[in-house]
Formats: structure tokens, C-alpha cells, sequence
């Protein structure tokens, strides 16, 4: 046996789990090898003490820290979802929000192409302006709801009625301003 197995066996004698057949080996190079020999008395000699070392308990506030890491995780994990659940409602709201504010640009072609149109198109500029501001504070107001909820499961219900409220608001809004951008295109 080599030394190196022999240290091997020494570690798993120390734990008892070494079979008759091992011990024997063990012992047999232990005799031959005086530097094996010296290396498994200090690690008996080491085992030994800290066997007989008493457990040291855990400081008195070492509950109270445990227990307030765990809580700290658990707030971390439902603001990770609470963010989630928000990009997720940000990115709904755009999804349903883009198809009504690509139209009014579309309305803005023909002041590209007939240059004299320029201050009817910077009117319909203006109105597009005033429907995405009116949009954007929308968000805002989510966003400043979402983050104020009190359990995570409140955005679950809350974010559906928000998109169809939004989506109601947009539906209202959006055709009377075509109906002005369409009225100040056929005055020019």
C-alpha cells in the first residue's frame, strides 16, 4: 500500500468506516511506515480532543439574526415579483396602448410630404403630445399604485382592471383626437 491510500484509510478510520480487510491494511503499512504511523497518532490525537471539546452554543441573538435575514429574503423575493408583475402590466399597457398612439402618427404623413401643412401638423403635433403625457402620468399613477399595494396578489387583480380602464380611456380619447387632426387637415 502507499502512503498516500494509507491516508485515505486514515480519514474514514477516524469516521468508523473502514471494513475489517481495510483495518488490516491499514495496520500493516502503519507498522512498515514510521511516517504514516506519526500522521495517524496526531490525527487520533487531534480527533480525540475535538470529541471531547464541549459544543459551544450559538450567541443569544443568533435567532432574532436568522430570522430577520429570512424576513429580509422574503421581502427581496416579493419586491422581485412586485417588479415583475409590474414590467409585466408596463409592457401589457404598450401592447395595447401602441396600435392607438402608431395611428395619429400615420395621420402626420401628410404634413411630410406637403411642407405648406406645417402649422396644421404642428397643432396635431401638439394634440399627439398632450394624449401621450395624458398616457404617460397614466403609467405613473400605475406605477405609484403597484408599488403602494399592499400583498403581492392585490397587482394580479389590480392590473387587469388598470389595462381596462386604460384601454377604455384610450377608445374614448383617441378617436376625438383624429376627429380634430381630420378636421384641421380638411380647414388647411
Amino acid at each position: 500500500m502507499r502512503c498516500r491510500e494509507a491516508s485515505g484509510l486514515m480519514s474514514l478510520g477516524l469516521d468508523h468506516r473502514l471494513t475489517q480487510g481495510q483495518v488490516a491494511e491499514l495496520q500493516d503499512h502503519l507498522v512498515g511506515c514510521p511516517r504514516c504511523r506519526r500522521e495517524w497518532e496526531a490525527m487520533q490525537r487531534v480527533s480525540s480532543l475535538l470529541m471531547g471539546a464541549p459544543l459551544a452554543a450559538p450567541p443569544a441573538e443568533f435567532t432574532a439574526n436568522v430570522m430577520g435575514r429570512l424576513a429580509q429574503r422574503e421581502a427581496r423575493r416579493r419586491l422581485f415579483w412586485g417588479v415583475m408583475a409590474l414590467l409585466l402590466g408596463a409592457l401589457s399597457l404598450g401592447a395595447f396602448a401602441l396600435p392607438s398612439l402608431v395611428e395619429p402618427l400615420f395621420l402626420l404623413w401628410p404634413f411630410v410630404v406637403h411642407p405648406s401643412l406645417m402649422g396644421k401638423g404642428l397643432l396635431a403635433i401638439t394634440q399627439l403630445l398632450h394624449v401621450l403625457r395624458s398616457f404617460l402620468e397614466a403609467c405613473g399613477l400605475l406605477v405609484t399604485a403597484l408599488l403602494s399595494a399592499i400583498h403581492p396578489y392585490v397587482l394580479f387583480v389590480y392590473l387587469p382592471l388598470a389595462l381596462l380602464l386604460i384601454t377604455l380611456w384610450l377608445t374614448i380619447i383617441l378617436p376625438q383626437v383624429r376627429q380634430g387632426v381630420t378636421a384641421n387637415l380638411q380647414e388647411g
